[in-house]
């Protein structure tokens, strides 16, 4: 039977990364016999290891981890200039500057090996 199958009320949490989520409520999620889920998003492995252990610590149940899958490999600087280009006019049209660009992984590796 699957864990969705076997829930006693038919609802999953959103993880709501960077948000109102936490280990708490995804184990009071779980366990009132829905699905927690907690939020990987915007932390380490570390951070995620122990919130996993809180959760472990909260409920007997099961519960998801949501992690942010990368899109790969970061666009080529010419991309992300074009791109900049073309947001030029709305920018300035709105009073706001651009920002820098950046390439972040999330840790995904990490969090991948950990789970």
């Amino acid at each position: 039977m699957s864990v969705l199958a076997s829930l006693s009320v038919p609802i999953v949490q959103a993880p709501l990364a960077g948000g109102p989520s936490t280990p708490r409520l995804a184990a009071a999620v779980s366990n009132v016999g829905a699905l927690g889920f907690l939020a990987a998003g915007y932390v380490d492995a570390a951070r995620l290891e122990s919130d996993m252990a809180e959760v472990r610590q909260l409920t007997r149940r099961p519960f998801g981890v949501n992690v942010f899958a990368s899109p790969g490999e970061p666009a080529t600087a010419e991309e992300v200039q074009a791109y900049a280009a073309s947001l030029e006019a709305d920018a300035e049209r709105l009073g706001v500057s651009l920002g820098n660009p950046r390439f972040d992984d999330d840790y995904f590796a990490d969090k991948v090996e950990l789970l």
